[in-house]
C-alpha cells in the first residue's frame, strides 16, 4: 500500500506513511514508543519503499496506471527487490534486539519477504488500477488519461453467464481445496491457477488484479479459519506470490495484444475511409493480376454496382482488355502490369478502361508496385476519368486550327 500511495501521490505522502508505520508497530505489535527496533523499522520502511516507489514513478505513465508488460515487470522487479532489502535489514534489526536468533535469519527473512511480496504483487496493483485514479482525481493530483486497452463489451446473456462463471470458479476451487468441512487438500492448491488464468485471458490486467485480490482475501480468510501452521503458511504465501506473478504478467500480455488489435483495426478503418473518400479510382492486384480491392470511386467510374463484379477476377481482362480503337491489348504489353514485371512505377494518359456496360472511359493512370521486405506482392493502380479533359483538349485543338486557318487566309487588297 505505501508503494502505491507514493507512486500515485508523490513523496509528499512519506511523513504520513512513516507515522502510520510507527503507530502500527505500537498498536498491532504492542511495541514500546521508544523501542529501538520500532524506531529503526519506522525509518527503514519509508526509506527503502519510498526510494523504490519514486524510481517506479519516473517509469510509469502520467496517470500511474499499469498499461503494459513493461510496467508490470518494473513494478514486480523493483518492488520485490525492495522487499528483499527490507526483509534482510529488518531481520538484522530484530537479531540485534535479541528477538530472533542469528541461526534463524534465513527463515525469518524469507517469511518477511514473502509476506511483503504478496501484498506488493496483489494489493499494490489493485490500488494503482482502481483506487489511485479516483484519489488523484479527488485531490487534483496530475492528470488522469483515458483508459486504454480493450473496449468495454456490451452487456448480453453470454457476458452475463461468463461473469457468473468467473465468479463461481474460485468458489468451486475453494470447495475442492479446503473441502466441505475445511479439511484441507494441499495437493490441490494448484487449482487456484485455473480461475486466475481464465479471468486474465478474458478480462485482461484489470480482471487479473481484481481476481488476485479476491483470491488472496479468500485464502487469508481460509487460513485463519483452518488455523494454518507456520510452515504451511509460508507455502501458501509463496503460492499467492506465484499466482500474482502469473495473473499480472498474463493479464498485461492480453491487454497489449488487445491494444495492438485495436490500433490495427483503427488503422484499417482510417485506410478504408481514405479509400472510400478519395475522388480517384484505386484498385489493387496481386502478382497474378487478380483484383484484391477496389474503392467506390473506381467502381463508379467503371460502372460496377458491386465489387463482386471485379474482385477475385483478372482486372486486365475485365476492364483493360482492348485499346481505344477496339484492338486487343495483350497483358504482356499492359503498363499496369509493367509495375509487377519491372518493379517500378508506370504512367499513361492515352489509354482507356472499359466500363461494365462496354463503353470506353479515357483515363490517366499510375501503377506502383507493392513490396514487402523488398519482394513485390502486387501493385496499386490509381486512375482518373479524363473524359472532360479530352473534350476540352479537342475543343482547344479545333479552336487553334480555326485560328491558324484564319491567319493563313489571303488578305483582300484595299481600294
Amino acid at each position: 500500500m505505501p508503494s502505491a500511495l507514493i507512486i500515485g501521490l508523490g513523496p509528499e505522502i512519506l511523513p504520513a506513511l512513516s507515522l502510520s508505520s510507527y503507530l502500527s508497530g505500537v498498536i498491532n505489535y504492542h511495541q514500546g514508543f521508544a523501542d529501538p527496533s520500532l524506531i529503526l523499522t519506522t525509518l527503514l520502511l519509508p526509506i527503502v519503499y519510498g526510494t523504490a516507489s519514486l524510481f517506479l514513478r519516473q517509469r510509469f505513465s502520467q496517470d500511474c496506471r499499469l498499461h503494459s508488460t513493461r510496467d508490470v515487470t518494473n513494478l514486480l522487479g523493483i518492488s520485490l527487490f525492495a522487499a528483499s532489502v527490507t526483509a534482510s535489514v529488518g531481520t538484522q534489526i530484530l537479531i540485534w534486539e535479541g528477538q530472533i536468533r542469528r541461526a534463524d535469519f534465513a527463515h525469518a527473512a524469507f517469511n518477511w519477504w514473502v509476506g511483503d511480496a504478496v501484498a506488493l504483487s496483489s494489493l499494490t496493483p489493485f490500488l494503482l488500477q482502481f483506487v489511485l485514479p479516483v484519489l488523484r482525481r479527488y485531490l487534483d493530483v496530475g492528470k488522469i488519461g483515458p483508459q486504454s486497452g480493450r473496449v468495454p463489451k456490451a452487456f448480453n446473456t453470454r457476458s452475463f453467464l461468463e461473469t457468473i462463471g468467473l465468479v463461481g470458479a474460485p468458489i468451486v476451487v475453494f470447495a475442492l481445496v479446503f473441502g466441505t468441512f475445511f479439511a484441507r487438500s494441499p495437493y490441490l492448491f494448484y487449482l487456484f491457477f485455473l480461475p486466475i488464468i481464465w479471468v486474465s485471458t478474458r478480462r485482461g490486467l484489470r480482471g487479473a488484479v481484481t481476481g488476485l485480490l479476491l483470491l488472496d482475501t479468500g485464502l487469508v480468510v481460509m487460513m485463519r479459519v483452518t488455523s494454518v501452521g507456520k510452515e504451511e503458511l509460508a507455502l501458501l504465501q509463496f503460492l499467492m506470490l506465484i499466482l500474482a506473478l502469473t495473473g499480472l504478467l498474463l493479464g498485461s500480455m492480453i491487454d497489449e495484444r488487445q491494444e495492438a488489435k485495436r490500433q490495427l483495426e483503427e488503422q484499417e478503418e482510417r485506410t478504408r475511409l481514405i479509400l472510400e473518400s478519395t475522388a480517384e479510382g484505386i484498385y489493387g492486384i496481386d502478382c497474378d493480376g487478380v483484383c484484391t480491392f477496389m474503392n467506390p470511386a473506381a467502381m463508379r467510374i467503371l460502372g460496377f454496382a458491386s465489387p463482386l463484379g471485379v474482385l477475385g477476377k483478372n482486372v486486365h481482362r475485365v476492364c483493360h482488355h482492348s485499346r481505344e480503337d477496339g484492338t486487343p491489348y495483350p497483358e504482356k504489353e499492359c503498363l499496369v502490369y509493367e509495375a509487377l514485371r519491372r518493379g517500378h512505377g508506370t504512367h499513361a494518359d492515352s489509354e482507356v478502361f472499359w466500363r461494365a456496360d462496354g463503353a470506353p472511359v479515357p483515363v490517366e493512370y499510375w501503377s506502383l508496385p507493392m513490396k514487402r521486405d523488398e519482394t513485390i506482392i502486387g501493385c496499386v493502380a490509381t486512375f482518373v476519368d479524363i473524359t472532360e479533359r479530352r473534350k476540352f483538349e479537342r475543343v482547344l485543338r479545333e479552336s487553334e486550327q480555326r485560328f491558324r486557318g484564319c491567319s493563313r487566309a489571303p488578305r483582300s487588297e484595299s481600294p
